[in-house]
């Protein structure tokens, strides 16, 4: 039987699943049906979470005034949630972040450029680790989307490629994921003496991995819809990572792809497991 099937899926049913051409046993050589794992997707996984009703016409800017009284509103509902009121403000199209050893607050302020969107990029709040005392920001460019942490202790920020950053227990190592089509990563980044982190080159051994395992699922080829992915550290050097793709975009449950990132002992390279 199929693993963790859903009953009343809203859109991808049971027989659906087991009629679809994607899924049948004659289009899939190497896994069978008993080989998939799934899971309900939130169709707007990876839609902006702020509530926006502005509609872009002919008038670009009263659109991103628009824009900006959104994110402004949302970001400090947000620092005002975490307590945060007295060190992070956004005006306008500016976040403002106070941290020890500035006598100016850190700025990150958004491009808007009416003349070249790939060039545009804004940022808004994504999280608050308030153990760590960790302040996670996201920056939207015209195609991917990279995250910036924010040291409240410190005042240390980065900037890492990749979204959904998250640290191991130790904080010794990060990982963030890249779910562009045809561009699928996982990153690994390490902590230096000074506090920032450094990218480890895991890119090529993991696009192999990657590549094969999705082939395992999708009949040699490597079609599939990613809607959501999530990271587990297990221990300071032990990453589980979960890619769940859908089949059609509209569908309502995803399967799962998972690689296990492991480092055995001080001296050994990242190892990329993928585990059915």
């Amino acid at each position: 039987m199929l693993k963790r099937i859903i009953k009343g899926l809203p859109t991808l049913t049971t027989t659906a699943l087991l009629l679809s051409p994607s899924l049948s046993w004659s289009a899939l050589p190497q896994a069978t049906v008993d080989d998939y794992v799934w899971e309900l997707v939130p169709p707007d996984y990876h839609e902006s979470t702020y509530d926006n009703d502005c509609e872009y016409n002919d008038d670009a800017t009263t659109y991103q005034l628009c824009q900006e009284r959104v994110h402004e509103q949302q970001d400090n509902m947000l620092s005002q949630q975490w307590g945060l009121g007295e060190r992070v403000m956004r005006v306008k199209d500016t976040l403002y972040i106070k941290v020890p050893n500035r006598s100016r607050a850190l700025t990150f302020r958004d491009s808007n450029n009416n003349y070249s969107e790939d060039s545009d990029y804004s940022f808004t709040l994504k999280a608050y680790d308030k153990a760590r005392q960790l302040l996670i920001l996201e920056k939207s460019l015209w195609e991917t989307t990279d995250s910036i942490s924010v040291d409240l202790k410190t005042g240390i920020e980065q900037e890492f490629e990749g979204t959904d950053l998250t640290f191991s227990p130790q904080g010794k190592y990060a990982a963030t994921v890249e779910t562009y089509p045809t561009a699928e990563s996982v990153m690994l980044w390490q902590r230096q003496a000074d506090g920032h982190y450094q990218l480890i080159d895991i890119a090529d051994k993991f696009r192999r991995r990657f590549d094969n395992h999705l082939a395992f699922y999708n009949n040699g080829g490597g079609e599939g819809i990613v809607r959501k992915v999530t990271l587990e550290w297990l221990n300071e050097t032990s990453l589980l990572v979960d890619f769940y793709f859908k089949i059609n975009f509209e569908d309502s449950a995803a399967y799962r792809v998972r690689f296990n990132f492991v480092k055995p002992n001080s001296e050994a390279d990242w190892q990329i497991i993928a585990v059915r």
